[in-house]
């Protein structure tokens, strides 16, 4: 007598496992949009969980323009997505504006813990961040801050970010100029006192890559460095708006920026 062998039950499709994700680096603003749609993700799918700190964490999305973040980044030696204009050389990285569906897709590529979300899990993350209210993580502007990483300089960074503009940054007037001749900025900020190549001869050049190119010249600011009077002259002389002196205050740059309210 034969007996029939037991039918088996249908494979459960393998689900992916959680990976560890901390963001590195992004404005207050960007932060707050990635954070929401991240831990109400976490709530439907547990693909993500995310992680206040690097040495807790096996994946991230850092910030490609900030310094300190790129650092802590290769110090703990994660595998990263990277948003943001530097070619950091990284394996996947994202231009700006922000595109959270493209964030989850390149992450999910990269931990290779599956094929990238389907449509309808696309759409899950899209419903999500329409019910948690989070508009689409487009800055009002971007403004370029050639300077050295201060106290002084953070007064300026912090109330633009807050606004929800896109900040990126520079060490020097010749990375500056770099940046400005491969990106569009709606405000540059240059410390005419940095080492190398002083913001003067910045915004002199910057300019002039800007009438060679047939393009608008950007709205540039100077921050003083030495004497005021020395400093307003060649300002003047260099084609800056205006000319900061400390103590610096970012609400000096709003009036440039018509489209922002400082927070």
């Amino acid at each position: 007598m034969r007996v029939a062998a037991p039918a088996l039950a249908p494979a459960r499709p393998t689900e992916p496992p959680e990976r560890r994700l901390v963001l590195l680096g992004f404005s207050s603003f960007e932060r707050h949009q990635l954070e929401t749609v991240f831990r109400l993700a976490a709530a439907r799918t547990a693909r993500y969980r995310l992680v206040e700190q690097a040495h807790d964490a096996d994946i991230a999305v850092a910030d490609a323009d900030d310094a300190a973040a790129m650092a802590q980044l290769r110090a703990r030696g994660l595998p990263a997505v990277l948003v943001g204009a530097t070619d950091s050389g990284g394996p996947v990285r994202l231009a700006r504006p922000i595109n959270i569906a493209q964030v989850v897709r390149s992450l999910d590529t990269l931990a290779r813990s599956g094929p990238p979300p389907t449509a309808p899990v696309q759409r899950v993350l899209d419903e999500l961040a329409h019910v948690a209210g989070v508009p689409p993580l487009r800055p009002k502007g971007r403004v370029l801050l050639a300077a050295a990483a201060s106290a002084a300089t953070r007064n300026l960074a912090a109330p633009l970010q807050r606004a929800g503009f896109e900040l990126v940054q520079a060490r020097s007037g010749a990375e500056a100029i770099e940046r400005a001749r491969g990106s569009a900025f709606d405000l540059v900020v240059i410390d005419a006192g940095l080492d190398g190549l002083d913001g003067y001869h910045a915004c002199r050049t910057i300019h002039r890559h800007a009438e060679r190119s047939g393009g608008p010249k950007p709205r540039i600011v100077l921050i003083a460095a030495g004497p005021a009077a020395v400093s307003r002259v060649r300002a003047e002389m260099a084609g800056a708006e205006l000319l900061l002196e400390p103590p610096l205050d970012a609400a000096d740059l709003f009036a440039l920026l018509p489209t922002a309210r400082p927070t």
